[in-house]
């Protein structure tokens, strides 16, 4: 509140008391009304005068105060980021900042967006400095660790397959989510190499699994940054040559915004992976994607639509996906409500935190050399 928030209810008072004395005073005094009510004016106006004096010197010191409270905080901020300049080497901004091992996600990002915060307030520019060959490379020295996601029937909640998630696990122990170093290697031109990784990763995960499970698929996604890369297509389509007899095994995902804006050249390379036997998942997809995602598969084996959309969805269209050998997997399926709903109108396959969250997969000793 303003020092002068209550100053002219406070003349107010005093000029009322100064009308007051210049009638009383007479009588009170044996003085001539005309000086008892001069007197009477001196006097408000001196308090008037004091007052305001006062008031603004109240404001003078409060603007000091702050004045050196906000020098004080913006030195604090640039300490702060001179301390997260001189680690930035060692754990790049892109990637994460210092944190402790079990720090989670939402640590991290409040960590992010602290530094950012301290950049702005003190005009600094702090950017990502991460080369492809540079020394004590996070990226290049972190090992692939992958978590999966059950996808289920619905109607008996039994697991039929399994959304691949990658994430990093740092030389220190420290697991990195993919918001956190996905940003650093498209910048860098490095996610194809992650990409790459992945696929050797998955390999030795489904020699993990073995023959235990022959009719459970591993969806393997793939980033748009990859699939524009001459190089990383090369490799997938050798990959594909190479692990045929995983063809059953394996499923390619793709965003449904990456999928519709893939050029001719693209396309043909990923129908011709198609023609090995390997199946592609368009995830989130809505219901008008189809007609544009023909022009890029032969026939996606799976669209993924979110819960909400399909609750309002037309059956119809639904059975001419399945008809058309398109399974529909509903995401994002977190209450009871929105499974009845999804069944209700014929989808037969979910996933979300309903069913099952990310969790590590076990891999034996060979596997986890074959994902180095």
């Amino acid at each position: 509140m303003s020092v002068y928030a209550g100053l002219p209810l406070r003349l107010v008072c005093y000029a009322a008391g100064a009308a007051a004395l210049s009638i009383v005073g007479p009588t009170l005094w044996t003085v001539p009304a005309f000086i008892a009510a001069a007197a009477s004016v001196a006097t408000a106006l001196c308090f008037a005068i004091a007052d305001v004096l006062f008031s603004t010197h109240r404001l003078a010191r409060r603007a000091f105060v702050m004045a050196a409270y906000h020098k004080a905080e913006v030195e604090a901020l640039g300490a702060r980021v001179d301390a997260l300049e001189r680690l930035r080497p060692a754990a790049p901004l892109a990637v994460t900042v210092s944190e402790t091992h079990d720090a989670s996600l939402e640590t991290a990002n409040n960590l992010l967006q602290f530094a950012a915060h301290v950049s702005a307030r003190c005009g600094r520019q702090m950017t990502p400095d991460i080369g492809a060959d540079s020394a004590g490379d996070p990226i290049a020295e972190a090992q692939i660790e992958l978590h999966l996601q059950p996808i289920v029937g619905i109607p008996d909640r039994r697991v039929q397959h399994y959304e691949v998630l990658s994430r990093l696990r740092s030389h220190t122990g420290t697991l990195m989510m993919p918001a956190e170093f996905l940003p650093a290697a498209r910048a860098t031109g490095r996610a194809a190499d992650l990409d790459t990784r992945q696929l050797a990763s998955i390999v030795g995960l489904c020699h993990r699994i073995g023959d235990r499970h022959m009719e459970t698929r591993l969806f393997c996604n793939l980033s748009g940054d990859s699939l524009h890369s001459d190089g990383f297509r090369a490799t997938l389509t050798a990959f594909a040559r190479e692990q045929k007899a995983l063809s059953q095994r394996i499923v390619f995902e793709i965003d449904a915004a990456t999928a519709v804006t893939l050029n001719p050249e693209v396309a043909a390379d990923l129908r011709g992976i198609e023609a090995m036997g390997f199946a592609f998942s368009v995830d989130k997809a809505s219901l008008g994607d189809l007609p544009r995602l023909q022009g890029v598969f032969r026939r996606p084996g799976f669209l993924k639509l979110d819960a909400a959309m399909l609750e309002k969805a037309d059956p119809n269209v639904l059975k001419a996906f399945a008809r058309g050998g398109t399974q529909v997997i509903a995401t994002h399926v977190e209450t009871e409500e929105q499974a009845t709903s999804v069944r209700r109108v014929g989808v037969e396959l979910g996933q979300g935190f309903l069913f099952g969250k990310p969790r590590p997969a076990r891999m034996d000793d060979n596997a986890r050399r074959r994902a180095a």
